[in-house]
């Protein structure tokens, strides 16, 4: 499997190539493998179990609009041995990282109702009845779980995120995981784990924890995605902030010498061995509240050091490398830490 395109595939009949969403797909299954090289070996077997037990959706390629079928759940074997757990197991469980994104616009066969459940359940989320496959907006498939926009730059101090969002749902989530297991609730379980997987990522990358309002004044850049800058490496093409960064894991690989084609188990290996490592405290760390503070910080401090309409200069893409390696490493090494926790 080589980094340039990364096809994923299981035993399980897979049907997908890795997606481009936020961090972006590459980005998320990197973090979920480095979670996957710190479980027990208790908790590989249980995520087999959960995992037996997890979604397929359908619907279409959002590029190419050709039909598309994902199967996120594995044929489980009479034995669970190393080698499945490895070749089976380990690229199903990067995979469900990326779930949370395909039912943005594809349906799931197991969880429609719930997802529609939970969407109206929160506050600051009223769609309308019906089915919104699809649907376009903030207001359904509980997109606002995906970020946290913790106001930066604010001259009036006076803006604050929408009521619902990644911390509410991140916490919410943990808890329905943990009674969940305690019930070996397995399907629950694979609802549960595939967006526990996704919001460790998420609530890591800067832009999906702040937005700035120091150009957009009213109503904020929606977490960069309204700052326009040029492609450091294509400076005659535009693209938005909040979409440099959601690459950032993709472009920190590039930029290492070591890891030229490599596969996702390449760069684990690779960067769980760098002294750069996070520290067993940074580790251990599980205050969702904290990782959007320090995603704040990081955003007011490094993301937006340069100005709109501009491209970033070399020192701003070497920090922009060295800091997404480093939020890709802490958000693996504390989901791997949770879920020793809770699947043993």
């Amino acid at each position: 499997m080589t980094k340039t395109l990364r096809t994923v595939a299981t035993g399980a009949s897979l049907l997908i190539t890795a997606l481009s969403l936020a961090w972006n797909g590459h980005g998320h299954q990197q973090v979920a493998d480095i979670a996957w090289a710190k479980l027990s070996r208790a908790a590989k077997v249980d995520i087999a179990l959960i995992l037996g037990a997890a979604d397929t959706t359908t619907g279409k390629d959002f590029r190419t609009g050709e039909p598309r079928t994902v199967k996120f759940g594995i044929d489980l074997p009479v034995t669970i041995t190393d080698d499945f757990l490895e070749k089976t197991v380990r690229p199903a469980f990067r995979l469900a990282s990326t779930w949370p994104d395909e039912i943005k616009s594809n349906k799931s066969s197991l969880f429609e109702s719930r997802i529609e459940e939970l969407n109206t359940k929160f506050p600051g989320v009223n769609p309308p009845a019906g089915d919104h496959v699809g649907a376009r907006g903030e207001e359904v498939r509980m997109k606002t779980w995906h970020y946290f926009d913790k106001p930066v730059l604010d001259k009036t101090g006076k803006k604050v995120a929408r009521p619902s969002n990644a911390l509410v749902g991140l916490n919410w989530l943990r808890g329905d995981l943990e009674a969940a297991t305690k019930s070996k609730d397995r399907p629950m379980q694979a609802f549960d784990l595939g967006w526990i997987e996704h919001l460790y990522g998420d609530l890591h990358q800067p832009l999906h924890t702040s937005q700035s309002f120091a150009v957009h004044a009213d109503e904020g850049d929606a977490g960069g995605n309204l700052f326009k800058m040029k492609d450091p490496l294509h400076p005659d093409r535009t693209m938005n902030l909040h979409s440099y960064w959601d690459a950032g894991i993709d472009h920190a690989i590039a930029a290492d010498a070591r890891l030229a084609n490599a596969s996702f188990e390449d760069v684990t290996a690779a960067w769980t061995k760098d002294k750069d490592r996070p520290s067993k405290k940074d580790a251990d760390n599980q205050r969702v509240e904290s990782w959007i503070d320090d995603g704040a910080a990081l955003s007011t401090n490094v993301v937006y050091g340069f100005d709109e309409g501009t491209a970033p200069g070399a020192d701003y893409v070497r920090k922009h490398d060295e800091v997404c390696k480093r939020q890709a490493l802490l958000a693996g090494y504390r989901l791997a830490n949770y879920l020793n926790r809770i699947l043993r």
